[in-house]
């Protein structure tokens, strides 16, 4: 038991000391007039971050920024994320540029991206969506599905009963 605990122990501390910088898309192929969603993500990183030159795409969105910081037994840990929307300007195969985030040792790179883009001859709209890592719970939702598969009880008219009084 002892051996579990320190096992598991041990690999929460490195992955709450893990340093990475990568990137994200929300689809690598869209056909034309969509647009994509690129999530650069940076934990437990500290630099300045450049972002990659988006000259074939049209910056709708970006960056947007979020963070967040935890501590867990007095370490820390930290997440940034820079997001971007971005529509292609043509169709085609395009590639994505890498990203810097250059800190005071070393110079992180983030792998360049393929994306394709299709004729939309109907002009149909796709929305992105990127996966989400956070867990959530409609309990509303949930809440009306249970009733819905719950049988429903005839109403009956009970008669009341009148007290005497002694």
């Amino acid at each position: 038991m002892k051996k579990l605990f320190c096992l598991c122990f041990i690999s929460l501390s490195l992955h709450l000391g893990a340093q990475s910088f990568k990137v994200e898309i929300s689809s690598d192929s869209i056909l034309f007039g969509n647009y994509i969603e690129v999530r650069f993500t940076i934990d437990n990183l500290e630099g300045d971050f450049e972002a990659p030159d988006f000259k074939d795409y049209i910056v709708l969105s970006g960056p947007n920024l979020s963070s967040s910081m935890q501590f867990f037994n007095g370490k820390m840990s930290s997440k940034k994320s820079y997001s971007y929307f971005l529509e292609p300007r043509e169709m085609g195969q395009f590639y994505l540029k890498p990203a810097f985030l250059v800190t005071k040792d070393k110079t992180y790179e983030s792998d360049p991206i393929e994306i394709n883009v299709y004729p939309n001859p109907e002009g149909k709209k796709v929305y992105p969506q990127m996966k989400n890592e956070s867990f959530q719970f409609n309990f509303q939702q949930e809440l009306d599905e249970f009733q819905d598969k719950e049988p429903q009880k005839e109403k009956t008219r009970t008669k009341k009963r009148k007290l005497k009084k002694i």
